[in-house]
């Protein structure tokens, strides 16, 4: 029986950071004054704790789970489902969220809630979301300290991937044991920043944010490193049978080339939340890469 390994934790996480621009309505208060702000977003919420105003956050989506402090945070649905009774009766003076959740822009308007949207598209829009909830939240020093941090975790981060094709893949399409198409981080995301960071080329070319490749596109892109991220799921995930999986989709390209293919399994959740911990994530692969190498 065809089984999808696409969870739906990754997927809201992934749609959600596909596009818009930053924007701002409602009843503005003085900077630093607000003290029942709701996210509606993992990454925003980490930002918020990150920047030490955890004790204003009153709400939260049933996703936000790091760090443990914002799972005591009262839960008012998804990105798709929203309870805004629950919203309402939290009685926000601030709200963040991303520019494409138009139902929340009109729910902010009509009620006169003070609104912010930022986006996480790339590294830089997560600099720039940093900044501004920093500013609205009246903490734009400590903003500038964790954007400084990344930045010099960028700088230092080694280009160990030396030009390596990578393809880095969040969801699989499965029958038994065999792959049938994967989803993968295309051009227009924090992913692809990631593999520039770490001195690699993303092996999908086309346009789309996060494209479904079959198996023959797989053959086609003959990439050199697999980075396959596996979140959400209640046990460890098996990586021997991973790894034998995607030994099996280059096996058609002959035995030796499929050995030669580096595959990374990532089960770690900060590797789809594009926030603060993204240093964890370049940590993690130059560790796995350089491991691999040996």
């Amino acid at each position: 029986m065809k089984t999808r390994q696409i969870l739906l934790k990754t997927i809201f996480l992934l749609l959600v950071v596909l596009q818009g621009v930053s924007n701002t309505w409602g009843i503005e208060k003085p900077l630093g004054r607000y003290s029942r702000i709701i996210s509606f977003a993992p990454s925003i919420t980490e930002i918020l704790f990150e920047l030490g105003v955890g004790d204003k956050v009153v709400g939260v989506t049933r996703f936000c789970d790091y760090p443990q402090e914002a799972q005591k945070k009262q839960r008012i649905g998804d990105h798709i489902n929203i309870n805004y009774e629950v919203v309402l009766a939290l009685k926000p003076d601030l709200i963040i969220h991303f520019p494409e959740n138009k139902e929340v822009s009109k729910f902010a308007k009509k009620f006169n809630i003070d609104a912010v949207s930022v986006k996480h598209d790339s590294i830089k829009d997560i600099n720039n979301s940093i900044e501004i909830i920093g500013e609205k939240a009246g903490v734009s020093k400590r903003a500038g300290e964790i954007n400084q941090r990344i930045n010099n975790g960028i700088s230092q981060a080694a280009k160990i991937a030396d030009n390596q094709k990578i393809i880095i893949v969040f969801g699989k399409d499965i029958s038994g044991d065999r792959i049938n198409s994967v989803y993968l981080a295309g051009k227009n995301n924090f992913y692809n920043d990631i593999i520039k960071i770490i001195g690699g080329e993303n092996g999908y070319k086309g346009s789309v944010a996060y494209p479904s490749v079959s198996v023959e596109g797989l053959l086609y892109i003959n990439p050199d490193i697999i980075i396959d991220i596996v979140t959400g799921g209640k046990n460890a995930p098996d990586y021997n049978q991973i790894e034998t999986q995607w030994k099996q989709v280059f096996s058609y390209l002959g035995k030796e080339q499929a050995k030669q293919k580096k595959i990374i399994v990532i089960d770690d959740d900060y590797a789809v939340i594009p926030g603060p911990r993204i240093l964890k994530l370049l940590d993690k692969l130059s560790w796995a890469l350089s491991a691999n190498d040996r």
